[in-house]
C-alpha cells in the first residue's frame, strides 16, 4: 500500500512538471555539450581544444562552466565563470583578458 502512494505521488509530480520542461532544449543542450565524441579518437587536436575553450573558465581553469559568461561587445572570445569576470569588473571596473588581450567591461550570458 505504502509503495502504491508513493508511485502515485511521484507520478502525479512527474505529470505536473513535465509540461514545464522544454524537452527539445535539454537535449539540444546535451548534444552541444557533447558534440565531440570522446571515444572515437577520430577528432584533431584543434578541434579538441576549442571544445575545451568553450566549457573551461579563462579564469580559474574550472571546467564546465554551469552557466558561461563573455564580453558583451564580442572583443574576447573566452566563456568565464559569473563569479570570476563579476570580481574581476568589481574590483578594477574592467578587466583585460590574458590570452587575448581584449578588454571586458561590460558581461552578458553566452
Amino acid at each position: 500500500m505504502n509503495r502504491q502512494l508513493i508511485w502515485n505521488g511521484f507520478s502525479e509530480f512527474m505529470f505536473f512538471i513535465m509540461p514545464m520542461v522544454n524537452v527539445s532544449r535539454v537535449k539540444e543542450s546535451f548534444r552541444n555539450f557533447f558534440q565531440f565524441n570522446r571515444w572515437s579518437g577520430t577528432s584533431e587536436q584543434g578541434q579538441e581544444s576549442d571544445l575545451l575553450d568553450k566549457i573551461r573558465c579563462a579564469l580559474c581553469e574550472e571546467s564546465p562552466i554551469v552557466i558561461p559568461y563573455t564580453d558583451e561587445h564580442q572583443n574576447c572570445k573566452h566563456n568565464y565563470c559569473y563569479y570570476c569576470l563579476q570580481q574581476k569588473l568589481m574590483e578594477n571596473g574592467s578587466y583585460v583578458c590574458p590570452k587575448d588581450k581584449a578588454k571586458i567591461t561590460h558581461i552578458k550570458r553566452s
